[in-house]
């Protein structure tokens, strides 16, 4: 039985290689996640994705918190059930206007896993539209071993 996630986004899901959107946090905790980020980075006198690249979870408990937080272990239970590892955690930081972005590419293929049987939580903290440099998926890409 699902916890979070409804049965038509669980299809979905395995239709469409995601599911979206779902509430993982509410505004609070993600602008207290946010304001950690800033310390973080004023601290480093460095942005988050530089100096949080491979798995930040582990030495840091306030991103811990983040990855087993009941939200968002509920909605992975929902897709792959509760036998769960986090294999990574990374930041990538992308700002209106920023020039920088990510190609086209398929999570699995760096894990080099075999079967790929993984998935990747993508949580945003703050606004993400088009303008703003959102995700963009390829429905049924996940099918595929390439794009």
């Amino acid at each position: 039985m699902a916890k979070l996630l409804t049965n038509e986004q669980v299809e979905k899901y395995y239709r469409d290689g995601y599911v979206h959107p779902f509430r993982a946090l509410s505004d609070a905790d993600a602008q207290s996640l946010r304001n950690r980020i800033e310390s973080f980075e004023a601290e480093q006198a460095c942005e988050a994705q530089q100096a949080l690249v491979f798995k930040a979870h582990l030495p840091f408990r306030w991103l811990s918190d983040i990855i087993t937080h009941p939200r968002i272990l509920d909605a992975v239970e929902d897709v792959i059930g509760p036998n769960l590892l986090c294999w990574g955690s990374s930041f990538f930081q992308k700002n209106a206007h920023d020039p920088r972005f990510v190609s086209w590419h398929q999570d699995t293929y760096y894990y080099g896993l075999e079967p790929p049987d993984t998935l990747t939580v993508w949580l945003s903290i703050t606004h993400s539209n088009l303008e703003s440099g959102c995700v963009r998926v390829i429905p049924g890409s996940h099918e595929s071993r390439e794009i």
